[in-house]
Parts: structure tokens; sequence; C-alpha cells
């Protein structure tokens, strides 16, 4: 159904382009040349303007932005986290929460690391002086910006954030998506690594293993 419909206005969008120019060409060459950029130019217009606005995002915006570097830290607190979390991020713990377990108030989930293998402590007291936080929101009705920050958690203080910008499309591209695969974003900055959030932890943060 949905490649029928994808189809369908496609055909009536050219069958509406050509009645157009044909009207405006009746009356003379130049209004109907003007009819056809227009018509050609509707439906693309603003999915490149948003291309290029995008690319200027990525160049002043995105990427690795950091603030402070501290050195010789031990861990952080990460939100969601796994046994592979130490691991994976090259510190001597994690903390955070793994599950929707109740907790006291001010106790946690830690995963560290002792005579070389990963012990789970919890509950326990959080010890993690920096926290790691992703966040996602809309910059206006066409993009989006998904960021990875590392915040001192004493005063909530940003040490250093990584950004990453998408595209959702032009007009023309919302309403095609609505009958293919309805993607959310037709664009993203390029050669954007897939671990933005280990890249801004390790760069901010200096583990001391």
């Amino acid at each position: 159904m949905g490649g029928l419909g994808f189809v369908v206005v496609i055909v009536l969008y050219v069958w509406l382009a050509v009645a157009v120019v044909k009207a405006y060409w009746r009356r003379n060459w130049k209004s109907g040349t003007a009819a056809l950029a227009v018509m050609i130019l509707l439906p693309t217009t603003d999915a490149v303007i948003g291309r290029l606005y995008l690319k200027h995002l990525c160049a002043t915006e995105g990427g690795l932005h950091v603030k402070q570097v501290v050195k010789e830290v031990e861990g952080f607190y990460g939100g969601v986290t796994t046994k592979d979390f130490p691991n994976y991020y090259g510190y001597t713990f994690v903390e955070g929460s793994s599950n929707a377990m109740p907790r006291p108030p001010d106790a946690v989930e830690r995963f560290i690391i002792r005579d070389g293998n990963v012990v789970k402590e919890d509950p326990v007291p959080p010890m993690s002086l920096y926290e790691l936080v992703h966040v996602k929101q809309k910059r206006g009705p066409y993009f989006d910006e998904t960021s990875w920050i590392v915040l001192q958690r004493s005063d909530h203080s940003e040490l250093g954030r990584y950004d990453v910008f998408t595209f959702r499309g032009g007009w023309a591209e919302w309403l095609l998506g609505g009958f293919a695969d309805g993607r959310d974003s037709v664009a993203v900055c390029g050669n954007i690594p897939f671990h933005g959030e280990k890249i801004v932890v390790q760069n901010t943060l200096i583990p001391n293993r």
C-alpha cells in the first residue's frame, strides 16, 4: 500500500505540473518557463537549503567540544550501565542503573574492576564526581540535535560535549516518507563516529588506568 501511495503522489504531482505549465505557456513562453521553474523547485528548494544549512551546523557546532580536561579519573556516572562498561570506556568503575530495581534515593549500581575482574556492587552510595548525559532536542521544524555531555556532578557545570545534527528533510520528503519508510531523518553530519559518548568521555575525563 505504501509503494502504491508513493506512485500515486508522484503521478498526481507530474499531472498537476504539466497542467500548470501548459496553462501558462498558452499565455506566452516566458510565463510557461517561469511556471516550469516553480514546479521543479517547489518540492526541492527546502530540501537543498536544509542540507546546506546542515553542513553549516556540522562545521560550526557539531563534533567534540571540550571545555575542561580532568586527569586521573577513576570513573563516572553513566545512567543506564552494564557489566561491560568499565572495560568499554577504560575506567576503574562506572555507576548507574541497569534495571528498574527499587533503591534508596542516594544509592546506585556500580560495576568496578577488582583484581582484574568486573564486580557488581548494588546498592551502594555514589562516588562519581562526573556524569555522562544524553540529550536529544529539536532545532526548529527541520533539524534534530543529539548531544552527549559530561557534567561535574557537584554543580552540573559542563566539561565537554559531543554534538550530532540531523536533517529531517523537506516537505516533499516528509510526504513521501509517509508512503515509504517513514524515516526520521534523511541526512546527518558526515564522518560522524558511531560512539560519540565514548569520544567525549575519554577526551574530557582522562582515566587513571
